[in-house]
């Protein structure tokens, strides 16, 4: 009986328990909306020292979206709403 190699091969697949496949990690999306200048959604050390001791690292598991009103209030909601629209389409 000859066995073919693809046979083989998904035999040993078949074999391997699930945690042997690498899964894809899950990133999470997290809004910083401000009413100042693009440079104050900067996320300083301490908020990225907190976040870090939760186990979200910014570039690894966690993606920070940042909007700013530019000093105008009217369109702080505006901001927000955009940002919500935007996670749950693109998810």
């Amino acid at each position: 009986m000859i066995v073919s190699r693809r046979a083989v091969v998904a035999a040993a697949l078949a074999s391997l328990p699930v945690r042997a496949f690498p899964q894809a990690a899950k990133v999470s999306r997290i809004g910083l909306v401000t009413i100042g200048a693009p440079e104050s959604t900067v996320l300083s050390p301490a908020m990225a020292k907190e976040f870090a001791k939760l186990g979200y690292i910014e570039g690894k598991n966690v993606e920070f979206e940042r909007r700013a009103a530019q000093g105008n209030p009217t369109v702080f909601p505006d901001l927000s709403t955009i940002w919500w629209q935007s996670t749950w389409m693109s998810s």
